[in-house]
């Protein structure tokens, strides 16, 4: 299927849990299954923290200005500052930028705030490449708190910077935190020692999944709290957006955070005005967090017929002129929306397996999104090229970009170039398979001892499994467009149902009475009122 080899870490062990716990190096599991929310980092380990708090807490009768990223963690982020700076009785000037006015802090942003008696400026999710615009706010009289979690250059010169990576050498034994990540710990900061700030960890728990950070450490602990606090949670806007989406409020996973929740906050950020889900998660008036949450929806719906055109378009671009035979994927059309070209990048990867750059037209410019494959720093790599591109910014797999088009063809043989550096092994998908087990040895208990590793995500995968020499039987192809496969594997006299989603996309090609391996993970469902376990399959080898 999408795998050129399985990487098998164990054979058939006892305990199928303990093997996977030994596979990531858990060396402490009752730590890992119930983390400790008094561990979390004290506000002296946090670069920043303490600062900034004070300047903001000295301020609190004057006007403040709160900027953020218009994607859901900037707006989580965002969102966390705004509840904490309310329950502090703080006037707050929220401005959250259209995408087509660029990401971070810009010029015109810092006139309106400066317009409106704006005295001391927080951003939230940006800010710490913008220094042009910081140096005009201080400028301008105001005092600047920067609240981010991107690659550092050159250090602004605000009043207080809170980063997790502001200093080589500080405190914080983790790291890679999201921005509303950041952000939770400077309202935690604000809020003092009353534990009113976990009330808002369901806002950094969206942001945590939405940006894809490593759900590991500190960021097990509130992702894990933050669910807890997402299915009570108090926040008005997001018990509409839950009601609306029809999602089960009591069994929220990561995953329904992930695939359910964040795109709908996203949604307004792509295609539409960002504000809107600002007001979702922070206005108490029912008559703007239901409309919020009813055009959310709607928005999360456009999104997605926009995707799948634009989607379908670009991989037939791919295979047409076969950019896939270089080892970075670079493509650009003319009408494309730039709200969603992160997520055609996205596919893009996921179907080639190569870093991928896509780019739409706006004028004489060009903005879009790049992300990347394991082992290449798809940020490292643009930078290569970067005296080419007017604007430039992200992490190892994810990153933004402009330039102007009559530069296109010098920065797209440049990068290609430079990614032909990249070892070819780096290019193989690889499938990490946990354990192989015995068909017998899937069973509840097995399943519920799973569940207590969750949440599930980057760093803290669902475990794989795998079933060697199997044979296929009662094989059906299933779904409105028949491309999902449903089919049962026996072996030594034991029998289990698996499901291959998106099998025909994905070159599935099985028949009943095969001997094969198949890999897959766990998942639990319902029929008719009985509970039982799915295989949901993740690869086939054939024998």
């Amino acid at each position: 299927m999408k795998y050129h080899d399985w990487k098998i870490l164990s054979r058939y062990p006892n305990d199928p849990v303990s093997a996977v716990l030994k596979n990531r190096q858990i060396k402490d599991p009752e730590k890992f299954f119930f983390p400790d929310y008094s561990t979390l980092p004290k506000s002296g380990d946090f670069p920043g923290l303490t600062k900034a708090a004070g300047i903001i807490l000295k301020a609190k009768k004057e006007k403040i200005g709160l900027f953020m990223d218009y994607d859901a963690d900037g707006i989580c982020g965002g969102a966390i500052i705004f509840k904490a700076l309310a329950e502090l009785k703080i006037k707050v000037e929220a401005y959250i930028p259209k995408r087509e006015e660029g990401y971070g802090l810009s010029a015109a942003a810092v006139e309106h705030f400066k317009k409106v008696g704006v005295s001391l400026l927080i951003t939230v999710d940006c800010g710490i490449r913008n220094n042009k615009e910081i140096d005009l706010s201080r400028q301008l009289g105001m005092k600047v708190v920067i609240v981010d979690h991107h690659q550092i250059g050159e250090i602004p010169k605000a009043d207080a910077i809170v980063h997790p990576l502001m200093t080589k050498n500080n405190k914080l034994k983790f790291r890679d935190y999201s921005g509303g990540g950041v952000a939770f710990f400077l309202a935690r900061e604000l809020l003092g020692s009353s534990g009113r700030e976990k009330w808002l960890l369901d806002l950094a728990t969206i942001s945590s999944v939405a940006d894809v950070v490593p759900l590991k450490e500190t960021n097990r602990t509130i992702v894990k709290f933050g669910l807890i606090v997402l299915k009570k949670t108090k926040n008005l806007g997001l018990k509409e957006l839950l009601k609306v989406a029809n999602l089960d409020q009591e069994s929220l996973s990561a995953y329904e955070v992930g695939f359910m929740i964040a795109p709908r906050i996203n949604a307004a950020g792509r295609i539409s005005n960002p504000r809107r889900s600002f007001e979702l998660l922070t206005s108490d008036d029912p008559k703007v967090f239901k409309s919020a949450a009813r055009e959310l929806e709607d928005l999360n719906r456009e999104r997605q017929d926009i995707l799948q055109d634009t989607q379908d378009e670009a991989i037939k671009k791919v295979i047409k002129e076969k950019l896939d035979r270089n080892k970075i994927i670079i493509l650009k059309g003319r009408s494309w929306n730039e709200g969603i070209v992160g997520l055609v990048a996205s596919r893009i990867v996921e179907k080639f397996y190569r870093p991928t750059i896509v780019l739409c037209e706006k004028g004489e410019i060009l903005k879009g999104s790049a992300r990347s494959i394991s082992g290449i720093n798809i940020t490292d790599l643009i930078t290569s090229a970067g005296s080419h591109l007017l604007s430039f910014g992200g992490h190892a797999q994810a990153a933004g970009l402009s330039l102007n088009k009559n530069k296109f063809e010098t920065f797209n043989n440049l990068l290609i170039k430079h990614a032909e550096k990249e070892s070819d092994q780096l290019y193989r998908r690889i499938l990490k398979v946990d354990a192989i087990l015995h068909i017998k040895q899937i069973d509840f208990s097995l399943l519920r001892n799973l569940d207590k590793m969750q949440p599930f995500g980057i760093a803290n995968p669902k475990p794989v499994f795998g079933f060697e020499n199997v044979e296929i039987e009662s094989l059906q192809y299933i779904g409105k467009d028949k491309n999902h496969c449903r089919f049962s594997i026996c072996g030594n006299g034991d029998k289990r149902q698996c499901i291959a989603f998106r099998a025909l996309e994905n070159g599935l090609d099985i028949k009943s009475g095969e001997k094969v391996n198949v890999a897959f993970s766990l998942k639990s469902s319902y029929w008719q009122g009985r509970e039982k376990i799915d295989l949901i399959v993740e690869d086939v080898q054939k024998k």
